[in-house]
């Protein structure tokens, strides 16, 4: 299923380089979640060995990834890395060895600082990339995770750097130095998206590329890094995958749902898997199991188009569900319906949400079942709290385009309340080249006059920026990555919307589709304003679009 490519990527502006690629996500097993810093060479084995004995390897899990903790403090006397003979008194050659001998791949960790992420200082490869990335192509190396604690060499993270103009240099010197050596390795870079347009250089030099602050073992975790990945899904492609991090399914704090929409969310935005339970001695439970080796699932995942779901649709908060697709090989396309609610409800999906008028066959893969044909929309059913229910549609035929609509840019508002119009620089903020900023407080708005040739419910998109990157409090459960908008139409009563990161700053404009009711035909006033988000910034609006109808609501059910 995964498959190893040696090959010459060409990244359009920049010159191609020899890199291994993976022609599908990798997956595997990673000791840190369970184990953290703290794993020993016998732990690894057992877990190894488990891979194979569970049958996880013949679904494709077989990358062996020893995490954090397991270089020595100091280096040998000729300038190389070396193990903690404490923890792998084998070494690392034989435990590569073995690994293979379970027709395993084997995967080195080290980072982009001058110590590992530990709680001790013990060697990473900042400054030494050629001879470690020699001396783990000797090791039998088949893949390199790269970290990034003690970037500035005095502090063990830095989410917000001050000390370096380019993210990239550290991580590219490493990419270098693998080029060099004659074994394929693949470069899986963890940078956690620290900085600006991750997206503009991680795809060049890496296969996978981390891009947000660690996973815990928390349900708010997984929204947290869903808002991060919205804008960077038009990255994936075959051997480019964002890293949404290790699973943590199996680690004994998600519901059986809540590890399904995990594993649904990870698989159809094309993260790699890497199961990050201990599997050793019995001690992964049936369910976590059962989802691991959901060969439809893991399917979704190694797709060969390699191309991640969009978010198409983010219902307001106070009914907390969202839609998302993606086109899958053989002309189909995966729907995720995902319940974020604390309750179970059923949502009504109008087909041209996701660019489709009919599918000719529908099949819920969770529930291994054949829907049949579907014409205008789709009705779930009862999604349990923190569920997800997950299609794929085959022979579908393409809705009709909506109208462009009237857009209302920033420039035309009326502020109130200190916001500001503020001129973005050049060829960004589009389509308009400016946004209004400081709308964080409830007095603190932007007005438009709106024109409508009738009533009833009307569908918006409003052009934002949000770059309310939260790495800090990833550890408390304060960070979500959204940046909230308050909408009202004519005096109504505001709704209040969550919405994503935008792009890979502040001034990377992206469009939200709103459903809001209470126009009238005639003039209508329509009101926006947000809420101070993590950073002390809110929401920044570039524009809004309004549309001549609302959210389609066609006949559901079967052809």
């Amino acid at each position: 299923m995964l498959q190893l490519l040696s090959l010459v990527l060409a990244v359009a502006g920049v010159a191609s380089a020899t890199n291994a690629r993976t022609s599908t996500p990798p997956m595997g097993w990673n000791t840190y979640n369970h184990y953290n810093c703290f794993v020993t060479e016998a732990q690894v084995k057992a877990n190894a060995k488990a891979l194979v004995d569970l049958g996880l390897a013949s679904v494709g899990y077989n990358y062996v990834v020893p995490d954090c903790g397991w270089s020595a403090a100091d280096r040998t006397s000729d300038g190389k890395i070396t193990w903690n003979t404490t923890y792998y008194p084998s070494g690392f050659p034989a435990l590569g060895t073995y690994i293979h001998g379970l027709n395993l791949k084997f995967g080195i960790y080290s980072g982009a600082g001058p110590w590992q992420c530990n709680p001790t200082l013990i060697q990473a490869s900042l400054g030494n990339e050629d001879v470690d990335a020699a001396t783990f192509a000797s090791w039998g190396g088949d893949y390199l995770k790269y970290d990034n604690c003690w970037a500035n060499g005095k502090t063990m993270v830095e989410y917000y750097p001050t000390f370096e103009s380019d993210p990239s240099t550290r991580f590219r010197a490493m990419a270098a130095a693998l080029e060099k050596v004659t074994r394929p390795m693949v470069y899986g870079i963890c940078q956690w998206g620290i900085g600006e347009h991750l997206g503009d250089w991680a795809p060049e030099i890496g296969n996978n590329w981390r891009m947000s602050n660690d996973i815990t073992n928390a349900w708010n975790s997984i929204w947290r890094i869903t808002n991060q990945v919205v804008p960077l899904s038009k990255y994936s492609s075959p051997g480019h995958y964002n890293d949404m991090d290790m699973l943590m399914i199996g680690n004994g704090v998600l519901t059986a749902e809540e590890s399904r929409t995990h594993f649904s969310i990870w698989c159809i935005q094309k993260s790699p898997l890497f199961i990050g339970a201990a599997l050793e001695n019995n001690l992964l439970d049936a369910t976590a199991l059962g989802i691991f080796l959901n060969k439809d699932l893991v399917a979704i995942n190694q797709d060969s188009l390699g191309t991640a779901a969009t978010l198409r649709y983010r219902a307001q908060s106070t009914k907390g569900y969202e839609i998302w697709s993606g086109p899958l090989s053989g002309s189909r396309t995966v729907v995720a319906i995902v319940n974020w609610a604390n309750a179970a409800q059923s949502v009504t999906v109008p087909l041209s949400d996701i660019g489709i008028a009919t599918a000719g066959a529908a099949h819920d893969v969770w529930a291994k079942s054949d829907i049949g044909a579907l014409s205008g929309s789709y009705t779930s059913g009862s999604i349990p709290a923190h569920g997800t229910k997950l299609l794929i549609l085959s022979n579908t035929t393409p809705a009709a385009a909506l109208a462009a609509g009237t857009l209302y840019s920033a420039k035309t508002a009326t502020l109130a309340g200190g916001a500001a119009l503020t001129t973005c620089p050049s060829g960004t903020c589009a389509p308009v080249g400016a946004k209004i900023t400081g709308l964080n407080a409830t007095t603190t708005t932007a007005t438009w006059t709106v024109s409508s040739s009738s009533a009833g419910t009307k569908r918006i998109e409003l052009i934002y920026t949000n770059y309310d990157l939260s790495f800090d409090g990833s550890w408390s459960g304060d960070a979500v990555n959204t940046v909230d908008a308050y909408v009202s139409v004519n005096g109504a009563a505001e709704v209040r919307w969550e919405l994503p990161i935008a792009g890979g700053d502040w001034n990377e404009a992206a469009s939200f589709v709103m459903d809001t009711a209470g126009w009238k035909s005639g003039s209508n006033t329509l009101r926006i304003r947000g809420v101070k988000g993590y950073s002390g910034r809110s929401i920044e609006i570039v524009g809004v679009r309004v549309r001549a109808q609302g959210r389609a609501r066609a006949r559901s059910g079967r052809l």
